[in-house]
């Protein structure tokens, strides 16, 4: 537990020292924990806290709960780059599951678009390791089509040596491939119509082998796992959302984490529903870090 409050506390809090009724450090915590139980509106939040006051003064020494509104304005000021390199810190210094599958994938928080502008939506670009959730670099963008220099940049700060880099067709670049073998790494991208020389290639080449019966071919199906309604979140701000997103993806590493170790396995639904239900399973959860 001293492990996250000592993280926490070296975020900046720019409100006015006169004015500071809540530590930032145990607001953070708090959101933290409605997070790991599944919970991220405002409202939620809120109630949430109001329901849990005597668990947070046992547990973190934490003597009043803040309002609906402050959580919002402490969400909305706080720099959300910093919580996300605080926060992937944290997450590479304390994951106890590896793995050599990095997924990046570019997030559209559809809430934050301005009306009649759908394109305007806040992107989050992530590069994450499948197997434990661990986040190896973030980027924020506010164009789809700025996913590619944005990716490439990425790469120059992330170690890939021996991972396979995973993403969609529109990553399918000359200049991005030569940047992933130049880190001592492997690919497997989507191909499309982006590329339509290479794409009727390879299609070509598809064909001709499999009516050859040489090459295998299979077939996945699946079912989208929605673990948090992101995109149902109302707050206002880039920041709250950059922050929300970034304590999400924490909380998901940990319950993956927690679930590894157990000899009966549960969905990451299960798990969270836990720990909104039963306060030791979340202290439990809480003390990997």
């Amino acid at each position: 537990m001293n492990y996250i409050k000592e993280k926490l506390a070296t975020i900046s809090d720019t409100r006015h020292s006169g004015y500071v009724e809540h530590n930032l450090t145990d607001v953070l915590i708090i959101i933290l924990c409605a997070v790991l139980s599944g919970l991220d509106g405002l409202a939620e939040i809120a109630i949430y806290a109001t329901n849990k006051a005597s668990f947070f003064k046992e547990k973190f020494g934490i003597k009043s709960i803040p309002s609906k509104p402050t959580f919002s304005r402490i969400l909305n000021m706080l720099d959300g780059d910093e919580i996300a390199k605080v926060i992937i810190e944290i997450m590479k210094e304390r994951s106890e599951l590896l793995g050599n599958i990095v997924a990046v994938d570019g997030k559209a928080i559809r809430s934050t678009s301005k009306k009649g502008h759908p394109h305007s939506a806040l992107q989050i670009l992530t590069a994450y390791i499948t197997e434990s959730g661990v986040v190896l670099g973030q980027k924020s963008i506010q164009e789809k089509t700025n996913e590619i220099p944005a990716f490439q940049e990425m790469l120059e700060f992330i170690d890939i040596k021996g991972k396979t880099i995973t993403a969609d067709a529109m990553h399918c670049q000359k200049e991005t491939c030569k940047k992933i073998v130049a880190g001592g790494g492997n690919y497997v991208f989507g191909l499309k119509g982006n590329q339509k020389t290479l794409h009727d290639d390879v299609e070509l080449f598809i064909k001709s082998e499999s009516n050859s019966g040489s090459i295998d071919s299979f077939t996945t199906i699946e079912k989208l796992d929605v673990i948090f309604s992101e995109d149902d979140c109302k707050i206002l701000s880039e920041n709250g959302h950059k922050t929300l997103n970034t304590l999400r993806k924490l909380a998901l590493m940990l319950h993956k984490q927690y679930i590894s170790k157990q000899p009966k396995k549960i969905s990451i639904k299960a798990s969270l529903l836990n720990c909104l239900l039963d306060e030791n399973y979340l202290c439990n959860i809480l003390g990997s870090l």
